[in-house]
């Protein structure tokens, strides 16, 4: 990938030298001043994604800037797939989208969409801002974003104890579990006065729910919410699950 990327900064960079006479001038654009989306066709990354690059163009210059986002960088097969060891991808903004972590993944970012496939060991996955969408996972799971949506499935494991920590910080949190595995459920959902309908908990599995007093709204964390909490404990209760969000929504689910 970081190849390609040098390749079309060497043909910007090359198009904008010469003469005065040889001079490419920066032709006529539809849009000035913000970010566009460019995928060059037949371009791909090592996950064989759609390779992107995004350009802010002016009126004002003809001048080329290239900006090199840190983070998340990979350089042969090994580095790419995570198949030395666990796959660290830290961005400062931006989507992340991965196909696979079969060796596990910590991925980060200031803000975006975060996705990560089918992964056999630990996931972590963190945003500013943004949907988490993880799994199949047959691991420990951490996701937390700021603001957005978070769907996690959860495979079968070895059997041994595993941990899933869900924090979406305001948003809806669906979790799809295995049929007749044994979990520890700890939830946690709350609803403000300005959020409308109350949040709730929804599950495939049977637990105990208890609810705000009516008369009562919180303020020891901020704006002043109630809460919907459950909590229970299936089979060996060896998968620890907690989920923490606000105006938002839990569904527990049993996988297809």
């Amino acid at each position: 990938m970081i190849a390609v990327r040098v390749a079309l900064v060497l043909g910007l960079v090359g198009a904008c030298g010469g003469s005065d006479e040889d001079q490419i001038l920066n032709p006529p654009r539809d849009q000035y001043e913000e970010w566009v989306k460019i995928e060059p066709p037949g371009v791909v990354c090592g996950n064989n994604s759609q390779f992107k690059f995004f350009a802010n163009f002016s009126e004002q210059s003809d001048n080329l800037v290239v900006v090199f986002e840190p983070g998340g960088a990979c350089w042969d097969y090994d580095s790419c797939t995570g198949k030395g060891g666990v796959l660290h991808i830290d961005r400062a903004g931006g989507d992340i989208h991965l196909a696979s972590a079969p060796n596990g993944v910590h991925a980060t970012t200031g803000g975006g969409e975060v996705t990560i496939g089918r992964a056999d060991r630990t996931v972590y996955a963190q945003t500013g801002g943004g949907d988490i969408t993880v799994g199949p996972a047959s691991g420990s799971v951490t996701a937390t974003t700021g603001a957005g949506d978070v769907h996690v499935i959860l495979a079968r494991g070895s059997g041994g104890a595993r941990t899933v920590k869900i924090d979406a910080g305001v948003g809806n949190v669906l979790l799809e579990l295995p049929r007749g595995v044994g979990a520890t459920f700890d939830l946690e959902t709350g609803y403000t006065k300005a959020y409308g309908p109350k949040a709730s908990i929804r599950s495939d599995v049977p637990v105990d729910i208890m609810v705000s007093d009516d008369d009562h709204w919180d303020a020891r964390e901020g704006t002043p919410r109630k809460y919907v909490r459950a909590s229970a404990t299936t089979g060996d209760g060896k998968l620890q699950l907690q989920v923490r969000t606000l105006n938002g929504n839990i569904v527990i689910r049993y996988a297809k």
